[in-house]
């Protein structure tokens, strides 16, 4: 979408909740969208042409507690932030696992 509303691109993500929070876009080469699925708890990656997940990620316990947002690093790290969980935990998307967690105040 552009700045003033236009939509450029409209693809169909198949596969996930009602209850889908958060998403990211990831590295360049690899052209993968990340989605967050609160209800699943999990993060969905699709490829660039959408359709039906590609992988499914379940962060450092095989699943998320209340997951609400996305980010991507540059150097391709996912960011999951957990709202009931009170942490970030970063994903390595190279192995699909846990890294690491931050916990918030």
């Amino acid at each position: 979408m552009r700045p003033d509303g236009e939509v450029v691109r409209k693809i169909t993500l198949n596969g996930h909740s009602h209850l889908s929070a958060g998403i990211a876009f990831g590295p360049v080469e690899a052209g993968h969208i990340y989605v967050a699925d609160i209800r699943a708890g999990k993060v969905l990656q699709y490829g660039a042409d959408g359709g039906s997940p590609l992988a499914s990620l379940g962060g450092q316990t095989g699943g998320f507690n209340n997951i609400v947002g996305l980010t991507m690093s540059p150097d391709g790290k996912l960011y999951a932030a957990e709202m009931s969980g009170l942490r970030v935990q970063v994903l390595d998307l190279s192995s699909g696992g846990f890294l690491r967690d931050y916990k918030l105040p």
